[in-house]
């Protein structure tokens, strides 16, 4: 049998542990930090949404 597999939002892991631990990693900044003056001109591109504006 293969070996699961489990995944939440961005994240894909072996274990939901690691799920778990992926997401307090996150929230508390491990994962980096997007500047304060590139946030507006990221999200308007959609990166953040994950939804792209037309033209």
């Amino acid at each position: 049998m293969g070996e699961a597999v489990y995944a939440s939002g961005p994240f894909v892991m072996n274990t939901r542990a690691e799920i778990e631990q992926a997401y307090r990693d996150f929230h508390s900044g491990k994962f980096g930090s997007i500047p304060r003056a590139l946030r507006h001109v990221i999200h308007e591109r959609g990166a953040v949404s994950g939804i792209r504006q037309p033209g």
